[in-house]
């Protein structure tokens, strides 16, 4: 409602308009073209056309274009279209459906709502107005919408046709100019049945001649007679004809092009009407002295109601809301309804802001979001803050632009958000302290689990360390034994050279020679040569077992050494290597391990956590065989990951297994044989290293674990 009363108030000041213009001027085409695109515009069309209907004797209804909006070839389909329309006298309305008698329309292979119009002139029809291409139908509100505008293009045609009959006839000047006076009085009637109040002063007389619609505004008769004199005596409030005068001398006076002001006029019943008044001198004496002026009265009390709502919605909302120029004048403001109020509005209207004895870093920052907002952006946000007399706030600015050359910033008191905001900061930090302390202890739970899981393992491994250190302590012990006896010989032997040595005086030959005799029957009686090549080998056999308790301790130590918080750059193979002779003891009697190595970059990790996960996949791969069965170990550089297949052919899992596997205290061993938080730690381990751990397994076919780890380049 509030729309259509809109529209048809900017219809009726747009006729208004029109009449005083062709009253001043007399040119009638730019009038139709005013018309038109009025009619286009508040329709929400695209296409129109006003046309009149000629009718010349012996030949074909034709019409001639006075005024088309983006209608090509509009004359040449007009016949077609309107000539029934014109005929009968009847509107034509053509749905978006194409529903309605469409023939010859430039529509009817791609049908679009359409509008026409034809209009009378002393009930002849003499032209026509066509609308096309609303968004939406035309529907019966229209005909009555737009009646104001026919009437007044009747009247035009009317008159254009008089002027051409003067100037075709001179000789027949009364004639026409009583065909005039019935044009003005069909003008009249066309003024009257608009909603603006007219009026025509006559100054000269101090008549005033007004429409009817300019009383019944005022709640009067419209048979009344009116005069200035009554007009600001009697309809305006004393305060505001100061003002009415003083605009009104302006522009009679030539110092503004046209009087505009709006102002109050007393109703009839009392209550006080705004009105848009607005006026134009249309004829001076040859002194330029103003001889007449015409002028509207427009109803704008639902606008200024309007407004006075929307200041008083204004006035609720509790920012400080200011208007500034981009240079810093100060074109409006409203105080903060929250905090207290130490100045007036009228303290800062037209003052430049700028120059104000305001925080430097404000007006900084005013001045650059005020320039941004002018030029491109649609918002500026920033905030400062300013000592005032209860304190230190903080406040938020947003700048929005209202014009070319202008912007609204609304000031927020943001103090109370602010110190919510540091509340819930400072939560935020306890609550990421706790959040970190409860990690920690979780890692350091971790940590103990993965201990914890590294000790069960070890205990499996027990028999495995057993076994590796007695047999090469076992035959040490042998080899060092029979070394005893070779030693035993050797000494008697030695025993006898030494008393061979000390016969060797020429006196003594008999001696030596009995000495000599007694060491070669003992070199031949204790196979001398053969114990010393068999001393040999002890030696090489004690050496050997030497270092082999030596890399296994060290690869124990290595093993169950504790983990420290910096990773290191490792060798995945050679953790392989370590774990395989860890567990070889495990392996060696019911499975072949088949390795496959390629070339490894080194690998950021925990090197005793990775060994970990190899030995669990491994004895996993193992105990999976159930009596003899090969594991492929290879690892390869795919892209940026080192990777680790372990493949057994062992018995293999189901889809339900494997849909638990990597749960923690899942196991499908015996009670008492597992824990189940190997392949869950090893899971975890992994991921702290940002790798991945996959599984395939088919039941009877075996198992493949796969493990993928980033490299890093250093």
């Amino acid at each position: 409602m509030e729309e259509q009363l809109g529209a048809s108030q900017r219809l009726l000041h747009a006729l208004s308009q029109v009449h005083a213009d062709f009253i001043t001027h007399g040119d009638h085409r730019p009038l139709f073209e005013q018309l038109l695109a009025l009619m286009v515009e508040l329709t929400r069309s695209r296409q129109g056309f006003i046309a009149e209907v000629q009718h010349a004797p012996g030949s074909e209804m034709s019409f001639q274009l006075h005024a088309v909006c983006d209608w090509p070839d509009a004359e040449r389909h007009l016949p077609a279209l309107m000539g029934n329309s014109v005929s009968t006298g009847t509107p034509l309305l053509i749905s978006a459906s194409g529903e309605g008698p469409a023939s010859g329309s430039p529509h009817a292979a791609d049908p679009h709502p359409f509008l026409g119009l034809p209009f009378k002139l002393q009930g002849e029809v003499v032209g026509v107005v066509g609308l096309g291409l609303r968004p939406g139908d035309y529907d019966a509100f229209f005909l009555t919408f737009l009646q104001p505008v026919l009437t007044t293009c009747g009247t035009l045609i009317h008159a254009r046709r008089e002027a051409e009959r003067r100037l075709r006839n001179e000789q027949a000047r009364k004639q026409l100019e009583q065909q005039v006076s019935e044009s003005a009085e069909q003008l009249r009637l066309a003024l009257d049945s608009t909603e603006n109040g007219l009026w025509d002063w006559d100054v000269r007389t101090n008549q005033l001649t007004v429409n009817s619609r300019w009383w019944t505004m005022l709640g009067y008769e419209p048979t009344m007679t009116a005069s200035i004199d009554f007009w600001m005596q009697h309809l305006c409030p004393p305060e505001d004809v100061a003002e009415i005068n003083r605009r009104m001398t302006d522009h009679m006076e030539g110092r503004t092009p046209m009087f505009e002001l709006e102002h109050r006029m007393r109703h009839k019943d009392g209550h006080w009407v705004w009105v848009l008044g607005r006026a134009k001198v249309v004829a001076r004496d040859e002194q330029g002295r103003p001889l007449r002026v015409v002028g509207t009265n427009d109803n704008v009390t639902m606008r200024r109601r309007a407004q006075e709502h929307l200041q008083s919605f204004i006035q609720a909302i509790p920012d400080m809301i200011f208007r500034l120029r981009a240079d810093g004048t100060c074109l409006g403001l409203k105080p903060s309804a929250l905090e207290p109020t130490f100045f007036s509005p009228d303290e800062f209207l037209g003052k430049n802001f700028f120059s104000m004895p305001l925080p430097e870093h404000l007006l900084t920052n005013l001045k650059a979001a005020l320039q941004r907002v002018t030029q491109d952006s649609a918002l500026e946000i920033f905030e400062f803050s300013m000592e005032m007399p209860f304190g230190l706030h903080q406040y938020e600015a947003r700048v929005v632009p209202t014009g070319p050359d202008e912007g609204t910033c609304i000031v927020r008191n943001i103090s109370a958000r602010k110190l919510l905001e540091e509340q819930r900061r400072r939560q935020q930090e306890e609550l990421e302290e706790r959040v970190r302390s409860a990690t920690r202890e979780l890692e350091s739970r971790q940590a103990q689990l993965i201990q914890s899981e590294k000790l069960a393992s070890l205990g499996q491994m027990a028999a495995s360390i057993a076994h590796e250190i007695n047999n090469p302590v076992g035959y040490v012990s042998s080899n060092v034994s029979t070394l005893g006896g070779y030693i035993t010989v050797l000494r008697r032997l030695l025993e006898l050279y030494l008393r061979m040595e000390d016969s060797l005086a020429p006196e003594a030959r008999e001696s030596v020679a009995e000495l000599l005799e007694q060491a070669r029957v003992l070199r031949e009686q204790e196979h001398l040569d053969e114990l010393l090549q068999d001393m040999d080998d002890l030696l090489a056999d004690t050496k050997e077992g030497t270092v082999r308790i030596r890399e296994f301790i060290q690869d124990l130590k290595t093993f169950v050494r504790e983990e420290s918080g910096t990773s290191q750059q490792a060798d995945v193979n050679k953790l392989l290597q370590v774990t395989l002779r860890m567990v070889r003891h495990e392996l060696k009697h019911k499975c072949q391990v088949r390795l496959d190595f390629g070339p490894m970059p080194l690998v950021r990790c925990f090197p005793t956590q990775l060994n970990q996960v190899f030995m669990n996949l491994l004895l996993n791969a193992s105990q999976a065989i159930e009596l003899r069965g090969d594991i492929h170990i290879t690892t390869r550089r795919e892209g940026s990951e080192a990777v680790v297949w372990i493949r057994d052919s062992g018995r293999g899992m189901s889809p339900e297994t494997l849909e638990r596997l990597f749960t923690p205290f899942f196991t499908t061993k015996p009670a008492g044989q597992g824990t189940g938080l190997g392949l869950s730690i090893c899971y975890a381990i992994i991921s702290r290293h940002k790798g991945r751990i996959q599984v395939e397994s088919e039941l009877g076919k075996g198992t493949t674990f796969v493990v993928r780890l980033p490299l890093t380049e250093e």
